[in-house]
């Protein structure tokens, strides 16, 4: 079996100054995310909101783009996850979504300071 990339909740952090900050929680389903590829629907009520997408397809892609000062996506670690590739201001990240146990809800890429 290929390596899987849960995508369930991105929550932004947007700052208008250092004394006003707003956050937004973005559902996987929420049409600002464009996905290419092949997505499969991942519904566990152990997700957040109950529901997330998941691929195990290389290539495939959920793009965000946001204007913001901070970002945590959270997902799913699993036996049988693997690595997302994410790409922050032009910067990637490899995140390992690998876990020994399922766990949901988890932070798995959280970026501040942006």
């Amino acid at each position: 079996m290929s390596p899987r990339l849960l995508l369930a909740t991105v929550v932004l952090c947007v700052s208008a100054s250092a004394a006003q900050t707003v956050v937004t929680t973005i559902q996987y389903t929420d049409p600002s995310i464009v996905y290419s590829g092949t997505w499969f629907a991942n519904n566990s009520p152990s997700n957040l909101g109950g529901s997330s997408t998941t691929t195990n397809f290389i290539n495939s892609q959920a793009v965000l783009s946001f204007t913001g000062t901070g970002i945590t996506w959270f997902g799913v670690l699993d036996p049988g996850n693997g690595e997302a590739w994410v790409y922050l201001d032009g910067a990637m990240s490899i995140v390992d979504c690998y876990g020994a146990t399922t766990q949901y809800q988890q932070a798995l890429l959280t970026a501040g300071g942006l």
